[in-house]
């Protein structure tokens, strides 16, 4: 039986309406697909029967319809067109929901429908082509893939330190302890990448998630995840490497102020995320991804660790640090990474819009 992408907002007069049209022509048997909204309009917006008569779509059968607790659990894609009405948003109950941030057509002129139109016409073929090249992975998948990834990352970043410790009396220092996440992030992004973006990290995570590449559900998975991967990593360094240098957990150098710590450290993870995004905005950076991604990671800390400790990784940092008992500095992981970050992702959420704005047909 063919699987149901379901569109959904408010009033399914206008949006929705639009997508289920355009999915219709270019989603092929494939798939059922289907529209509604939580509180239906009477009749279709008139403009939108308009602007999609003009390239040849009659609108004029289909009809605004009420959202159903079936309709949702039926549905293999829910896609919720953008609406934000805190008291009927579907964003706000339906599970897994993609969000297109689809501006309202209602009370817009001809010429602001017509550009929402092919806004929603590109956006529906990118679902199309995501489905048939089968690049959607169920989030156990994402879940696997980040817990291992970050179990990897963590016993590098951290299982480094902690040798060197040991066995050369930290001599190896900061150049070591650069190398070692570079080779794990280009082991992991080369063999996770395609499945989970290989985040293995929950600021970069949250970076995603202001962007808009994942939903709400997909983040407490990677959040899940990513603690879990990297508590069992610790776990792993005690028990197989050792216990020395506090289990590799990050320390900043207190020769310097706070007020200088804390903004590296908020630079360091700016650096990180904008390396990420511009990645992800050249579509994989020709194959270069794994070693972009973690060659910043390796330059920030070769030159940044020495100040802040260059963490960049709220749980790379925690999950040492509550094995060790070495709590004193968390704080600054547990809050700079998130704010370095965010900075990146709210510079590259325009960047991101332009790219879809820019391959409108």
């Amino acid at each position: 039986m063919p699987k149901t992408i379901l569109f959904v907002c408010v009033e399914n007069a206008g949006r929705s309406q639009m997508a289920e049209a355009f999915f219709r022509k270019y989603g092929g048997k494939k798939f059922n697909v289907i529209s509604a909204g939580t509180v239906p309009s009477p009749e279709l917006n008139p403009i939108v029967v308009s602007v999609m008569k003009e390239i040849g779509i009659d609108v004029t059968k289909q009809s605004p319809k009420l959202l159903s607790d079936s309709m949702i659990d039926d549905s293999f894609r829910t896609v919720n067109m953008g609406c934000m009405d805190k008291e009927s948003c579907p964003a706000l109950f339906v599970k897994d929901v993609l969000d297109w941030n689809i501006v309202d057509p209602k009370e817009k002129s001809i010429e602001q429908v017509r550009k929402i139109r092919d806004q929603i016409k590109f956006e529906v073929k990118n679902l199309v082509n995501s489905l048939e090249e089968k690049k959607t992975f169920s989030n156990l998948q994402i879940f696997i893939a980040e817990l291992i990834g970050t179990f990897i990352l963590v016993i590098f970043a951290t299982g480094s330190i902690v040798y060197d410790a040991k066995v050369f009396d930290a001599q190896l220092g900061i150049p070591f302890a650069s190398l070692a996440p570079f080779l794990a992030l280009l082991i992991g992004v080369y063999a996770f990448g395609r499945v989970s973006l290989a985040h293995f990290n929950p600021a970069v995570t949250v970076g995603y998630y202001i962007t808009g590449h994942i939903t709400k559900l997909q983040a407490v998975y990677y959040f899940t995840a990513e603690i879990i991967g990297a508590i069992l990593g610790s776990v792993f360094v005690l028990q197989f490497i050792g216990d020395d240098a506090n289990l590799g957990a990050n320390a900043p150098n207190y020769d310097f102020s706070i007020f200088l710590i804390f903004p590296v450290e908020v630079l360091a993870s700016t650096m990180l995320m904008g390396v990420i995004f511009y990645v992800v905005y050249t579509k994989g950076l020709r194959g270069f991804s794994g070693v972009a991604i973690g060659g910043i990671v390796g330059l920030d800390i070769l030159f940044l660790a020495f100040i802040s400790g260059a963490s960049m990784n709220p749980f790379r940092a925690l999950a040492p640090a509550l094995l060790s008992g070495s709590m004193g500095d968390l704080w600054i992981y547990l809050s700079a990474p998130f704010i370095g970050t965010a900075i990146a992702a709210f510079l590259f959420r325009g960047k991101f819009r332009a790219q879809r704005a820019s391959n409108y047909e």
